[in-house]
């Protein structure tokens, strides 16, 4: 019984990092706000972003389409814009 804090903080260690090596934005990277007002300033209107792969991966609105776009972290610039 005397182990069991130190087995319950054991678990809650390793289960705490499940996360690690996650993609995560770059620390030198534009705001996700800066990169969704830019877009919004190209006319879509963003509706699921996520980070993985080292980029933000958009999806966004534009004349009534559907687009999912790739935008660089740092420079905030659309890598690719294509329609599903």
């Amino acid at each position: 019984m005397k182990y069991l804090p130190f087995i319950a903080g054991a678990i809650f260690t390793f289960t705490g990092t499940a996360s690690y090596g996650a993609d995560v934005p770059p620390n030198d990277g534009k705001p996700l706000s800066e990169v969704i007002s830019a877009l919004e300033s190209q006319g879509y209107t963003p509706v699921d972003v996520e980070y993985d792969d080292g980029r933000w991966e958009v999806q966004a609105y534009r004349e009534n389409a559907l687009h999912e776009i790739d935008v660089d972290p740092r420079s905030g610039d659309i890598i690719t814009s294509k329609k599903p």
